[in-house]
């Protein structure tokens, strides 16, 4: 019997953890991308071809996306993140994942999250919800910006972008509390889907790390949003329980404005 297509998308996350672990074994190579804190490893790629190798090989057909450079044109795209939160691999900090999604014609359908050291995977399909293990999740109840848990990630190679700056600072007085880490993306918007966050927000991100999450966050009960508010500026992607996703819309709107 042929695999689903979740099946798929399960034995590629565990395929990528399994090699990213053995890869620890070692002594870790690193390297910078876009900033010192931008960092890829030998178990990066090590963990995207061990994806890559179980999506091409139950999917021939399929396209792949991988942040670590592997590409495959086709009109099913499987998003890879051998390693979403590399920064925290490096540093021996809990909180990164094995991230893989399944976008059909441009509507991402299957996302699966693996959070390694944790022990934990967030798992959504479009229109039929969202599950941490096997328990279904639900964002929390909505609360106003003022009480609410927010994360971002104040990237050093999107700082001094049009409104970036203008947007960072208003969160910093505009949310309850926020959270302003180098985590992975996927994870913190799972944890809105599983109702630990109420609301995200980043600019100018890869698919891989938007797509997969926002997926959980719908069919959890959320809200997501992707809004240019200046033509010069970054995409913005923000999420939330519905109440707190507009709100941050709306901050996002007026500060990058200026």
């Amino acid at each position: 019997m042929d695999a689903t297509d979740l099946e798929v998308a399960r034995a590629a996350a565990t395929a990528a953890a399994e090699a990213v672990i053995g890869a620890l074994a070692d002594p870790v190579t690193i390297d910078e991308k876009s900033a010192p804190t931008d960092l890829v490893t030998n178990a990066d790629r090590a963990g995207e071809d061990a994806a890559v190798a179980v999506i091409t090989g139950a999917r021939p057909g399929d396209g792949v996306q991988g942040e670590e450079g592997h590409r495959i044109d086709g009109r099913r795209v499987w998003l890879v993140d051998p390693v979403d939160g590399t920064l925290n691999l490096v540093r021996g900090l809990p909180g990164w994942a094995c991230v893989v999604a399944l976008v059909e014609d441009g509507t991402t359908e299957i996302a699966f999250v693996r959070d390694v050291t944790a022990s934990q995977t967030f798992w959504g399909l479009r229109d039929e919800g969202a599950w941490r293990d096997s328990e279904p999740m639900r964002v929390r109840e909505d609360v106003g910006l003022d009480a609410a848990l927010v994360s971002t990630y104040l990237h050093p190679s999107k700082r001094g972008m049009p409104g970036v700056d203008e947007v960072n600072r208003a969160l910093t007085t505009g949310v309850g509390a926020l959270r302003a880490g180098a985590g992975s993306g996927s994870l913190e918007l799972a944890w809105i889907a599983d109702g630990r966050l109420d609301g995200w927000v980043q600019p100018d991100l890869a698919p891989w790390d938007w797509e997969p999450g926002a997926l959980l966050v719908r069919e959890a009960g959320g809200r997501t949003a992707a809004i240019r508010p200046r033509p010069d500026g970054p995409l913005w992607c923000v999420a939330g329980t519905p109440s707190v996703c507009d709100a941050l819309v709306a901050l996002v709107e007026a500060e990058a404005r200026g």
